[in-house]
């Protein structure tokens, strides 16, 4: 059912068409009794069809408001006239109209050019969507075609006489293209490929022959020498004959992942020398997936014997609560470094490490890189340098005598407790920080250090008479013994004994 308006100055005329087309189930909008009127109706009722009669009152024909009309809308248009007049057929004709019935009509006449005109008007306007949607399309892939970041080009195979593919024109390119090449548009497009990129065989003429011929797509990597660049090219047939290229600069890209290579080959080299135990564990399990040659020397295992078992089973912690302990530490803060663990090895014996672990991801999956050092022997010399410190300032209290300990810079940092007998100076004065040539006289000073110097370069151990000087301010006469306290070559400190010789003097004057 089609919506119709009927423009006629006859009334009659007007009553016959609506009969005629209510019989044949269209819906009839308005009637327009001038051009005016029918102008105003088809843009109101925006109807579908409009049966027109040519010579209507009011200044404006029908071929007037048609005209019109048709500027405004995509309405059709169906004449209807008693005048044969070859000038309004002529400006008819003019209008493209959808049909021109003469008076008197038949009502089977009317019909038909209705039905024609209908059918006419539907194929006009899917044939203009089409064509609107094909511009669209076209405009939508042009701004793609522009627009996209990789370089696009079109092309056209050529065949020599027997059919054999030779070369290829470029028929167009993109501002991609462009920028990956090089090379202007304006002087490529419409040239050879063998002209474009100076090379006797085009580039990969055998790859893009096979598509046209196949119109099956190809895509591959490879480094082009003209242009020093390493690129990922795809392939697809267009209308016979024609291809298009879509490429891709992996220049950078490739550099990178050569670097990338080369990176993990100096880590994994270092990994493997390490003399520190590296390995990597399951976050949840504690599963082993990796280690390094040292963790064999630590853990007393090789490789094949605990690579894809859990720590818990190879009894690596002799109390597993406390990896339960860790593990919760290392989800909430990602890991730590050099905590102080107990371990077992192979043969059972425990052994003290210094645990420092990062939480990491590979795979979609969490893991741990564990790297751990043996101090057992380091805890051992420390526990056996701490009982010697011990023991040796259980027998400086036995002393009757000062004994001291400074640091390199002569900073005292132990004194027996007879040093607050004979000197007066508190331990709250020694903790606050004093020297040992705070316990000489001024002027005995810079003999001190001379000999302190000489000491120091292999002179002999001596005991040298000096003037001590006490807290109150008062002096008296010791003897004064010192020795650096050496780690290794370096001299770390001196420990020495003084002795307040007072009453000896007496004695010696008496």
């Amino acid at each position: 059912m089609a919506r119709i308006l009927i423009a006629d100055d006859d009334l009659i005329t007007r009553m016959e068409l609506s009969e005629m087309l209510d019989s044949a189930g269209h819906d009839l909008v308005g009637e327009a009794e001038t051009g005016q009127q029918a102008i105003q109706m088809a843009r109101n009722f925006h109807p579908d069809l409009i049966v027109m009669d040519i010579v209507m009152p009011g200044g404006m024909d029908g071929i007037a408001a048609a005209e019109k009309i048709k500027k405004e809308s995509d309405t059709a248009i169906v004449f209807i006239s008693g005048y044969g007049d070859p000038e309004y057929i002529e400006r008819a004709k003019r209008l493209e109209p959808f049909g021109y019935v003469m008076k008197p009509f038949e009502e089977r006449e009317v019909k038909a050019f209705i039905e024609i005109a209908l059918h006419k008007r539907e194929m006009e306007l899917k044939l203009r969507n089409a064509h609107e949607l094909l511009k669209k399309s076209e405009e939508k892939y042009r701004l793609l075609f522009e627009m996209s970041n990789e370089g696009v080009c079109l092309h056209e195979m050529i065949h020599d006489p027997t059919g054999k593919a030779v070369d290829y024109k470029i028929l167009d390119v993109n501002s991609a293209y462009e920028n990956i090449t090089g090379m202007a548009k304006k002087d490529v497009v419409g040239k050879k490929a063998s002209e474009v990129y100076g090379v006797g065989i085009p580039p990969f003429l055998n790859a893009y022959a096979k598509v046209v011929e196949s119109g099956k797509p190809t895509r591959f990597e490879q480094y082009f020498p003209p242009m020093e660049k390493f690129l990922r090219i795809s392939a697809f047939s267009l209308e016979k004959g024609k291809f298009a290229t879509v490429c891709t600069d992996l220049t950078g890209r490739k550099a990178i992942e050569k670097a990338l290579r080369e990176t993990e080959t100096k880590y994994s080299t270092v990994f493997h020398a390490s003399p520190v135990c590296i390995n990597f564990t399951g976050l949840e399990d504690g599963r082993l997936v990796e280690m390094n040659d040292a963790c064999t020397q630590v853990m007393g295992y090789e490789r094949d014997e605990i690579l894809g078992k859990t720590t818990l089973e190879i009894g690596a912690w002799p109390e597993p609560e406390k990896r339960t302990e860790y593990i919760d530490h290392i989800k909430r803060k990602g890991g730590f470094d050099n905590k102080e663990i107990t371990s077992k090895k192979k043969n059972g014996e425990t052994f003290i490490g210094l645990w420092s672990v990062r939480k990491i991801e590979m795979g979609g999956e969490e893991y741990l890189v564990n790297a751990l050092v043996d101090i057992t022997e380091r805890k051992l010399a420390e526990k056996a340098l701490l009982e010697s410190q011990n023991h040796f300032k259980d027998f400086a209290e036995m002393l009757p005598e000062v004994v001291f300990e400074t640091d390199k810079n002569l900073n005292i940092t132990f004194v027996n407790k007879k040093t607050y007998e004979i000197t007066g100076y508190t331990e709250q004065d020694f903790i606050n920080g004093l020297s040992g040539f705070d316990m000489l006289a001024p002027e005995e000073r810079k003999r001190a250090k001379e000999n302190l110097a000489e000491r120091l370069f292999g002179g002999k151990i001596k005991t040298v008479e000096y003037v001590g000087l006490r807290k109150d301010g008062s002096t008296y006469p010791i003897l004064l013994n010192a020795s650096p306290i050496k780690k290794g070559d370096a001299v770390i400190g001196f420990r020495g004994v003084i002795m307040d010789i007072t009453d000896m003097k007496k004695e010696g004057n008496s």
